[in-house]
Order: C-alpha cells, then sequence, then structure tokens
C-alpha cells in the first residue's frame, strides 16, 4: 500500500559516537538510464555525470555540514550500520524515527529549533511521491527530497546544505543524490527530484554562492542564476526520457536570463536588466529591484527586453546610506508558472564599479 505523505516535515538527528572524518564525493545529476537523451546536449560546466550513478560508501551519504561530516543512510537498515560512528551527526528521517521507536530501539535526538515550513512550489510536479525534510543547525540549514517507496520506506535523493557558518557570503551545495530504489521508480522521479532542487535554490539568498558536485574549491563556486540554470538543463534532459504519453503530461521549462547594465552607487540608481529567453528578448513582463538597507523599485519590460526604474528608499530616508553603496542590486523575475512552457524565476546581481583607487604623491 502506498502511503501520501505531507510535502514538507521536520526530523531530527541523533549525535554519533565519535568526530572523526568520513568523505565520500558525491556524483552529479546523470544516470545511465538517461545518458542517451542527454547526450545531444552540451554539457555544463561543473555537472559530472557518472554511469555507475554510485553517491554512498556502504549506503550512507556523506555531508560537509560547517566543520561535521553528517551522514544521511539510504535506508532503514544503513542507518543502523554500525560504521556510522565515523559521522559527527547521523539525519534520522521522521519514517526511520517511527520505524526504530516501532521496534523499542534508542535514538539519542538531538535538540534543534523547529524547523521551517514551506508550501508546494508550482514548479515541482504534484504526482510524484517525493517530500522535503527540513532542519537547521549551528547556522546551517538542511533540507532532503526524500522519495517514498510504494511498501512505504524512504529514500534520499537530493540535498541541499546552507552553510552559513565558514565564509564570508553563504555557501549552497545542491546535491542529487543517487538511490537504487529511486532509480527503479524511473525518469519521472528524477525529474521531480530536480524540480525540488531548483525549487530550493531559487529561496536562497541571490549573493550566495553554489555548488552542485559535493565539494567545490572555489574557482567551481557558481551564482545562484548558474546554479539553477545547470539544474533547469538537466531538468529538461531528463524531462525528454520521459514516456511519450507521460511527457506531454509535464510542463516544458524555459531558461530566463537577466542581463544586466552598469549600475552606479547610491539608493537612487537607475537600475537595467535585459529580459530574454531562448527565443529571444521578453516583453511585458515584471522585474524586481532590491538594495540593502530597504531601497527598490519594480519594471516592466520593453519590446527589446530591457527593464529600467529608479530605485527610491522605501522609507523616505533622506540622505541615502552611503555604508551600503557598494552592495549589489539583486534583480529578480519571479517567473510566469501558469503556462507551459514554464518562464523560470531567477535572478541576478547587479554590482556597481569598483571605487577608484587614490595614491599618494
Amino acid at each position: 500500500m502506498t502511503v501520501s505523505p505531507p510535502p514538507y516535515r521536520s526530523y531530527s538527528l541523533r549525535p554519533a559516537l565519535s568526530r572523526s572524518a568520513f568523505w565520500i564525493r558525491l556524483v552529479g545529476f546523470c544516470s545511465f538510464s538517461v545518458l542517451s537523451a542527454c547526450s545531444h546536449l552540451p554539457q555544463p560546466k561543473g555537472l559530472e555525470c557518472d554511469a555507475a550513478g554510485l553517491a554512498a560508501e556502504e549506503g550512507v551519504f556523506s555531508l560537509s555540514v560547517g566543520q561535521e561530516r553528517w551522514g544521511l543512510p539510504a535506508s532503514n537498515a544503513a542507518f543502523l550500520r554500525p560504521g556510522n560512528s565515523s559521522f559527527d551527526r547521523l539525519i534520522a528521517s521522521t519514517q526511520v524515527q517511527s520505524s526504530l521507536a516501532s521496534r523499542a530501539q534508542p535514538l539519542a535526538a538531538a535538540t534543534l529549533p523547529a524547523a521551517r515550513s514551506h508550501s508546494r512550489s508550482a514548479l515541482v510536479g504534484a504526482k510524484a511521491p517525493l517530500f522535503v525534510e527540513e532542519v537547521e543547525w549551528k547556522g546551517s540549514t538542511i533540507s532532503y527530497v526524500m522519495y517514498q517507496a510504494p511498501m512505504g520506506e524512504t529514500h534520499p535523493v537530493a540535498a541541499a546544505v546552507v552553510d552559513r557558518s565558514r565564509w564570508r557570503s553563504t555557501r549552497v551545495s545542491l546535491l542529487a543524490l543517487s538511490s537504487p530504489a529511486a532509480k527503479e521508480a524511473g525518469a519521472a522521479v528524477e525529474v521531480a527530484r530536480l524540480e525540488h532542487l531548483y525549487t530550493i535554490g531559487f529561496r536562497q539568498e541571490a549573493n550566495a554562492r553554489f555548488c552542485l558536485v559535493g565539494d567545490c574549491e572555489s574557482e567551481q563556486l557558481l551564482s545562484q542564476a548558474e546554479a539553477l540554470q545547470q539544474i533547469a538543463q538537466r531538468r529538461e534532459c531528463v524531462a525528454a526520457a520521459l514516456p511519450a504519453s507521460v511527457r506531454t503530461t509535464v510542463p516544458g521549462w524555459r531558461i530566463v536570463t537577466l542581463r544586466p547594465q552598469e549600475v552606479l552607487p547610491g539608493d537612487n540608481s537607475v537600475v537595467t536588466v535585459r529580459v530574454s529567453d531562448q527565443a529571444g528578448p521578453l516583453s511585458g513582463v515584471q522585474v524586481m529591484f532590491t538594495k540593502p538597507p530597504h531601497a527598490a523599485c519594480t519594471a516592466t519590460s520593453r519590446a527589446d527586453g530591457t527593464a529600467t526604474c529608479q530605485l527610491a528608499d522605501n522609507y523616505g530616508h533622506a540622505g541615502g546610506h552611503p555604508e551600503f553603496d557598494r552592495e549589489p542590486v539583486v534583480a529578480t523575475f519571479p517567473g510566469n508558472l501558469k503556462g507551459n512552457p514554464i518562464l523560470l524565476p531567477t535572478t541576478q546581481l547587479l554590482r556597481p564599479p569598483k571605487a577608484p583607487e587614490f595614491t599618494a604623491r
């Protein structure tokens, strides 16, 4: 019997016994079953494909969360593996906790703040048996996309780690996890997990740095717009592998880009982006511009795709905020999620030019 879970839930953690490091490099998004459908597309930078699709060792995914290594077991059996003591913490989904509790297994659950609640995004197909569990811990937010198999057991198929603890800017890892059970479910589940990853990624800070391949060096980090574009490309690639009868029920995605023009410092700057998709400029769409601490404006794109407006302080403060002059402006296109194809939401940072450097004579 198939159990239908709510779309988003919270979960708890149990501490492991030691802090020794255990690292497994998580692979990218491609699996063997869909490589042929993707072969005609250029491979985006930073997106790796592994025909074997292996992303866990002995049934446990390893994630870097702040200064700790966390283990995400791929099944109930893997949760009880003796070698799990090498992780700082183990993530216990609500389904795993319930299963273990029914067998009188002790769980030393860590005390955690309440998880944030989310509404299901219109980007995510409603029929896929996936749901998201999320928790915050020591400056990091960890979300897991879980697949519920027909017999009721859950398996993680994607993860997002939002780490605010170690860098000047937030670092976000958006990872597809290999799950034999999800592979058996077919491409429809893979499409849905990528839709979840896109949704989670778009909800993050626009000035965060993103990683799609497990553990990134600085030169591998992406902007939010770049990361979302790669996920969208992968989703369209996988959707192309769906059976024709299913593919006609899945809306297409169109990637939208915002090309910035130079912006001058100050709360009253004129800001401009050019909005386009694969077919060319988009006219008549709204773009919202925001700048710290509280300047904003909204523009509608013209026939050539340009959207222009002048920032204004929402609180009417005179004199502006010089300390924020060098902060970037965030341009946001909220998307059009009702059509087919869907115009994807995205962001772009507009950075003022660097201040001139003066040398003493």
